[in-house]
């Protein structure tokens, strides 16, 4: 038997009316749980012993709205640590309900936030170069010229702290001291995370032999926008400020006006995901309350992030067609989402690659819609509750039609269910039996 070491610091928000509601998915070790009116929450065995952390998700980059659009600006008095200040230039931008939430305040790129040129200085010791923000960004280096020595670019994942013993080699970009190796341009692959800074060092750059040493390098942050993060604090009473914010990843400039920011998709105003679903080496989430059909992927194999971008590997965000509201999600081959008037699988269109933001397909499979009870795998069909509580149905596909449709399991016996479902869950040995919770309290 296992009996916790130390008591929990973290106060489980549910209520006793919303506990039939949680839905959990987990993966090895980490266990999310997911409910309409609260922060998704994360469980996590921190030891061996075990031991186990119960807190919300500390997201890298955080699913977001659409970028703004409308000449609606913000701007923070600052551009890291605590004790910030948001404005907005209208009341319409922030509401109390927002607080605690985390936003993207972009600004466009300038001078060396973008590009950085420089002539190498001859030393026999080490040469640092200005430090640049690349934080959620790619980026490439070319050298050029004649020069006699090694090339480092540095990275600092504590940008915040803006202390340059932070910096540790991340990849020497060329060494002619030992040969004859010139002039090379290196890329990032992946976008780097946030609170990061990157500079080029050199080492025992000597003058040698009759060539001028006239060597140096160009550094281009290949992201139009200079990404930060600020996490809202208290909101003022008239609705135009928060205080107390917390900038969880720096921004480009402070008391400067950008109309170049977006929305947390989640928090106390919008609501939170219903349904979360490891897929394809993603975390997926349904919708907000104002998007209640949009489905998040987060970065592949980082499940924290949900970074966009032009590449196959950042976060998606798709908004199906349909206007009913996600109720549960569960992958199989495919990824389906059951909501309150339909079941819609979510795959690749490239059947030989997996899904991205621009290789997915949705698609209306029936028009039985969905409770908000968390679905189960038997055999090897889910089977879900139907929205009224009262029927299950087993997802199975139709080759003749090519649709998915949903077998009525209590067609035989309709009053089993009376009163309506409320939990399920499957006893899998000696043969497998589903087991319903009904809202009377029988099973």
């Amino acid at each position: 038997s296992y009996s916790p070491e130390e008591t929990p610091t973290y106060d489980i928000p549910y209520s006793d009316s919303e506990l039939n509601e949680v839905q959990f998915v987990r993966r090895f070790d980490t266990l999310i749980l997911t409910h309409r009116n609260h922060e998704p929450l994360l469980i996590q065995r921190t030891t061996l012993l075990p031991k186990f952390e119960i807190k919300e998700i500390e997201f890298l980059y955080p699913p977001l709205l659409d970028k703004n659009i409308l000449d609606k600006k913000i701007q923070c008095d600052q551009t890291t640590g605590t004790g910030a200040t948001l404005t907005a230039s209208d009341d319409t931008i922030f509401k109390s309900g927002h607080a605690g939430s985390i936003w993207a305040i972009d600004f466009i790129r300038d001078g060396e936030n973008a590009r950085q040129e420089r002539t190498f200085t001859t030393n026999a010791g080490t040469q640092n170069y200005d430090a640049v923000n690349c934080s959620f960004a790619n980026f490439s280096i070319t050298t050029k010229g004649f020069w006699y020595g090694k090339v480092v670019v540095q990275i600092d994942e504590k940008a915040s702290e803006n202390d340059d013993s932070n910096f540790v080699d991340f990849v020497v970009v060329g060494n002619t001291a030992e040969g004859a190796e010139r002039n090379v341009t290196f890329s990032t692959s992946t976008a780097l995370r946030g609170n990061t800074r990157i500079r080029v060092q050199t080492q025992n750059l000597t003058e040698t032999g009759a060539a001028p040493n006239d060597g140096g390098f160009t550094l281009i942050i290949e992201d139009l926008f200079f990404k930060g993060l600020v996490k809202l604090g208290t909101i003022n009473g008239d609705s135009t400020q928060f205080t107390d914010c917390t900038i969880i990843s720096p921004l480009q400039d402070a008391n400067t006006d950008t109309i170049h920011w977006s929305e947390a998709a989640f928090s106390n105003y919008r609501k939170f995901p219903v349904s979360a679903e490891f897929y394809q080496n993603r975390l997926f989430f349904t919708g907000n309350t104002d998007e209640p059909s949009t489905i998040f992927g987060s970065v592949f194999n980082e499940i924290f992030s949900f970074l966009t971008g032009e590449t196959s590997d950042l976060g998606i965000r798709r908004i199906v067609d349909t206007p009913e509201e996600g109720k549960y999600l569960l992958g199989k081959k495919n990824l389906f989402m059951g909501t309150t008037g339909n079941v819609v699988s979510v795959n690749s269109v490239d059947n030989d690659a997996l899904i991205s933001a621009k290789n997915i397909n949705t698609q209306i499979e029936n028009s039985y819609g969905s409770a908000n009870v968390q679905p189960v795998i038997a055999n090897d069909v889910i089977v879900y509750t139907q929205s009224n509580g009262l029927k299950l149905r087993e997802l199975v596909y139709n080759q003749d039609a090519n649709v998915f449709i949903g077998n009525d399991l209590n067609i035989m016996s309709e009053d089993i269910t009376e009163s309506g479902i409320v939990q399920m869950f499957v006893q899998k040995d000696p043969y497998q039996l589903i087991w319903c919770i009904k809202a009377n309290g029988d099973a």
